[in-house]
């Protein structure tokens, strides 16, 4: 499985400077079959 994490701060792997986007905002999850998921992560604005 591999996690990727979106978000406004330095730490995330992808990073978007926008107001728009949460500090933590969503991850992508890559199952170990070959599925791929988008979760949440407690944005204001919804994922």
């Amino acid at each position: 499985m591999k996690i990727i994490t979106i978000g406004r701060t330095p730490n995330n792997d992808i990073v978007f400077d926008l107001p728009q986007v949460s500090r933590h905002h969503a991850q992508l999850v890559q199952h170990d079959n070959g599925t791929i998921s988008i979760s949440d992560m407690g944005s204001k604005n919804g994922t």
